[in-house]
């Protein structure tokens, strides 16, 4: 039995250290709202309504504790007037639509800048997969929807990146101990997808791109000057004055090093400049 203590759960009890054994905090404000602490770092919310009997209600390291006590109140709340809460069952698994929209969709929306629209993609791409337990999900299945995307048209490379992600998601799965191993992790990526033509521009073509970006810069320190001089006027506060060699904003010097370079736009986005004295 894990070792037990109560407290008001916040937070800053999130943050507390593993122990060598497991061990559960007791909320002291909502009888009945646990915090579990696995020795490896997994930190879950729990609600119990009666001796035994409890519900899983989210990974404490991914969602507020102020959202995990909301659903403990409801789940207690319910259970008193009849609504008992489906039990946790010991090595239950999610199915892979719960873990996408509970676990994994969370995480990325706070790690990465397209996590959002990525788990979206993953649900309407995996539709038929999402109501199966995600240890249940086999890499046969996976090759069968490969084929029948390929059939249906779809280019390779979008297959290929839509099986990277699937494949992100179990991978997630084990470092969270949701998973022992990734059933997919054999899956392989179609071959050749990635063989096309990479085409440079010519001589001609790389002057007449900078000499639409010279003119579009031209324009935009001219609309300075003049947007300056209406700002004069009213007494506003200036913009800063852009001189001959100043870039106008950030698309002249984008271009320049993705010529250079061959960087990809998130690549380049996510680029930043540090001066020196």
């Amino acid at each position: 039995m894990p070792r037990r203590s109560q407290t008001t759960i916040t937070e800053k009890t999130v943050r507390r250290k593993p122990k060598d054994k497991p061990f559960e905090i007791r909320d002291s404000d909502l009888r009945g709202f646990i915090l579990r602490i696995q020795p490896t770092g997994t930190k879950t919310f729990y609600c119990e309504w009666a001796r035994g009997k409890r519900s899983r209600i989210g990974d404490a390291n991914l969602m507020t504790v102020t959202r995990a006590r909301d659903i403990a109140r409801d789940r207690i709340s319910g259970a008193k007037k009849g609504e008992v809460p489906e039990p946790q069952i010991r090595g239950g698994k999610p199915t892979l639509m719960k873990f996408i929209q509970e676990q994994y969709a969370p995480w990325a929306e706070t790690h990465h800048k397209t996590g959002r629209t990525n788990a979206d993609r993953l649900l309407a791409s995996f539709s038929e997969f999402l109501e199966t337990r995600i240890d249940q999900s086999t890499a046969w299945r996976v090759e069968k929807w490969k084929a029948a995307r390929k059939a249906a048209g779809i280019q390779p490379s979008t297959i290929n990146r839509d099986v990277l992600m699937l494949k992100a998601v179990f991978n997630k799965a084990v470092e969270w101990g949701v998973l022992e191993s990734s059933p997919i992790a054999q899956v392989k990526a179609i071959k050749g997808a990635e063989n096309v033509r990479v085409r440079y521009l010519s001589d001609s073509e790389e002057k007449r791109v900078y000499a639409a970006l010279e003119a579009r810069n031209k324009r935009k320190q001219e609309g300075r000057i003049s947007g300056n001089k209406w700002r004069r006027e009213r007494e506003y506060e200036l913009y800063p004055i852009l001189h001959p060699d100043d870039f106008a904003d950030y698309l002249y010097p984008m271009v320049i090093v993705s010529i250079n370079t061959g960087l990809r736009y998130g690549e380049l986005s996510s680029l930043t400049c540090q001066t020196h004295a």
